[in-house]
């Protein structure tokens, strides 16, 4: 646990610009920031809660205290602490990610490396955002991603990256109104709130994160209302996209050198095992410290696509079949061959027409081949028939 809880490395800002700021006072962390990205797709967040349950006492207790038991054994793990001096100098967002990569990606794909296969029977990974795919909209990009061996290479934990200028838990407490509204569900401060709930839903899946120079804000996406038993899974997201209810806490950058604090790193890998776990999108989500391990295939809920209905829903545990734990790599080529064979359509949130993998039926896929495959069988004999011609008319070209 301590390899975990050790305390982040000092950072130092560095302004590489003028005393002038876009023709604004100097901003007085000095850190450069390119501002949130906009959409108009991005559902709006109108309901919030602290989610209190998140802290260091429940994560022990977690997978009936597995967790707590991985964490107090000793594993040789690599330090990543001693890395150049220039990493700690940050002077925007792009170079605070650097570090992250560094030191931070470093960290917990060690942490994992030795504990994922051991409780989840599956290699977990934190990855780039570009290193995987959102899995209903692969034209979103975090700047972070999750990936597990049964998900193959679909973002299982989308994450982004801000300067503290742009989002931090000061200026977000302070217009959260005690019932758990917001008073303007539009104003800027939401904006990297509201990118991060797309990619969640659009993704299926119920955590990410938010990673500044300040702090880690950690996010459980869900909604308020009722359980609809006869809603397919497309129609749990329309909802989830027009009526969020998002959970949050902070956890800060800068701690001491203590085991009984919950810190950036511990709660980024407690975060990847969660959703590598159980981590699809629900109506509702059992207490943290009541969440049970799902380490074999046969327990875990799985997305499937009907070719008749084209909805994904969740396989019968009847249809589903336990599958032999092989290597992470081994698992990718036919999971990116299942996402190739896909086509995707573009969100519209407002007409609650939520993008979702559609897939051609097996007749009319066949029957397309067919008739690609005599094309291209038709073309090869007429260029032998004529080669000479077949010159003439690229020289023409």
């Amino acid at each position: 646990m301590d390899y975990l809880t050790k305390a982040n490395p000092n950072l130092e800002v560095h302004p590489i610009y003028d005393k002038t700021y876009q023709g604004k006072p100097f901003p007085s962390d000095g850190l450069k920031s390119g501002g949130s990205t906009r959409n108009d797709k991005y559902p709006k967040t109108e309901t919030w809660s602290v989610w209190e349950e998140f802290n260091l006492e429940n994560v022990r207790k977690l997978f009936d205290e597995r967790l707590s038991a991985t964490l107090q054994r000793d594993f040789d793990l690599q330090d990543f602490s001693q890395i150049h001096p220039y990493f700690y100098r940050i002077s925007d967002e792009d170079s605070f990610q650097s570090f992250v990569i560094k030191y931070n990606q470093s960290v917990v794909l060690e942490a994992l490396d030795k504990t994922a296969h051991e409780l989840l029977r599956q290699e977990v990974v934190m990855v780039r955002g570009g290193q995987a795919k959102v899995l209903f909209y692969p034209k979103w990009n975090p700047d972070w991603g999750g990936r597990s061996h049964s998900r193959g290479t679909t973002n299982i934990l989308p994450g982004e990256t801000k300067s503290s200028r742009v989002f931090n838990s000061r200026t977000l407490m302070d217009n959260i109104q005690e019932e758990g509204g917001v008073e303007e569900p539009e104003t800027d401060y939401l904006w990297p709130v509201r990118q991060l709930l797309a990619y969640c839903v659009d993704g299926h899946m119920r955590y990410g994160y938010i990673i500044t120079n300040e702090e880690l804000m950690v996010v459980r996406v869900g909604t308020r209302k009722p359980r609809d038993v006869n809603a397919s899974q497309k129609e749990l997201r329309k909802i989830i996209a027009r009526n969020p209810f998002v959970e949050w806490q902070f956890i800060p950058w800068k701690h001491d050198n203590k085991n009984d604090v919950l810190t950036v790193n511990l709660a980024l890998w407690v975060l990847h095992l969660l959703a590598a776990n159980n981590g699809l999108l629900d109506w509702e989500y059992a207490s943290l410290k009541e969440e049970r391990l799902l380490n074999e295939p046969s327990l875990q809920p799985q997305l499937h696509y009907d070719e008749t209905s084209r909805t994904p829903a969740l396989q019968p545990e009847s249809q589903q079949s336990v599958q032999p734990t092989t290597s992470f790599e081994e698992s990718q080529s036919h999971a990116d061959s299942q996402q190739n064979s896909r086509t995707y359509s573009s969100p519209e949130y407002d007409s609650g027409d939520i993008p979702l993998i559609s897939q051609q039926p097996a007749s009319q896929r066949s029957s397309e081949s067919n008739t690609s495959q005599k094309s291209h069988q038709g073309r090869k004999r007429s260029a032998q028939h004529n080669p000479i011609g077949s010159r003439k008319n690229l020289r023409r070209k």
